[in-house]
């Protein structure tokens, strides 16, 4: 017998990468991607409005490729400012 437990599922067992939207990945990927070819450095402050100027999106699903970057370990958001972590996460 099935019980509510059997389907509860721990955060940690998540992995936020697969559970992101598929435009949230794609935006992430072309984030770094973006960030590598320029030489972007470690440290260096992200501006959520440039990004999305430059992918032709709305700011909307660049907060989402943000909190995926983060969860991955690229970038680490402080508040209101998006720092970024490690450019060579894949």
């Amino acid at each position: 017998m099935l019980t509510h437990k059997s389907f509860m599922t721990k955060a940690s067992d998540i992995n936020p990468v697969a559970a992101a939207p598929a435009l949230h990945r794609s935006l992430a990927r072309d984030i770094l991607a973006g960030l590598r070819a320029r030489g972007a450095v470690p440290g260096e402050e992200l501006s959520r409005l440039a990004l999305a100027r430059s992918l032709g999106v709305s700011r909307t699903p660049v907060i989402g490729a943000i909190a995926l970057l983060s969860a991955m370990g690229a970038v680490r958001i402080d508040g209101r400012r998006v720092r970024l972590a490690d450019p060579d996460v894949d």
